[in-house]
């Protein structure tokens, strides 16, 4: 089935919201380090493991600074992205994350594959990390710089199909991989115990 493909710059499809400089937050209400969305969370959030929660959130103590379940957020120092879990729900997005909102035109998930995994936008998010001159091992892209990335844009239903291709491919991949520790567990323990066996 043909359908066009818009080219978009980001900035056109959706908004970003800066996470909150922990100083000034604190200013106004007292916040637990471990109430901050943090890398853990991220890292949780981006295995993407839904199945295995049991956990939920904390409570929305903090209102319009908290996360919600369901939000996208975008890791500045990896520059990948995330839906927030159940888990991660209710706390308080930290500067080192960016928050992504939808307006309707933007499928969550392929926003998710596009920025994570399309190769012209890679190329972008590294040519302009790059051109902000910093010397650290991993620049940051500006909001400027995140909005004015072109992402390609077909129909929101095509949209929706490749986004649940994309994450039903990562959801098999992290299976694999368990599978794979496992096996890795399982035959050094038994080569260990052949070896203590003679």
């Amino acid at each position: 089935m043909k359908y066009a493909v818009k080219l978009r710059r980001l900035c056109e499809c959706v908004g970003v919201v800066q996470g909150v400089n922990s100083t000034r937050i604190e200013k106004q209400m007292v916040i637990k380090n471990e109430d901050y969305y943090d890398q853990n969370a991220f890292d949780y959030d981006f295995k993407g493991e839904r199945e295995l929660e049991v956990e939920s959130g904390i409570n929305d103590l903090y209102g319009e600074f908290s996360l919600e379940e369901g939000d996208v957020v975008i890791n500045n120092r990896l520059q990948l992205a995330a839906i927030v879990s159940r888990r991660n729900s209710g706390k308080v997005n930290s500067l080192n994350f960016t928050k992504v909102t939808f307006n309707g035109g933007l499928d969550k998930k392929y926003f998710i594959y596009i920025f994570n995994e399309h190769k012209d936008v890679k190329r972008q998010k590294n040519r302009e990390a790059q051109g902000t001159g910093m010397l650290s091992a991993a620049p940051r892209l500006s909001i400027k710089a995140l909005g004015e990335l072109v992402i390609p844009v077909p129909p929101l239903e095509e949209q929706e199909k490749i986004g649940e291709v994309y994450f039903e491919s990562l959801k098999l991949k992290n299976k694999l991989n368990r599978y794979g520790q496992l096996i890795e567990k399982l035959t050094t323990g038994l080569l260990e115990e052949r070896l203590q066996g003679m």
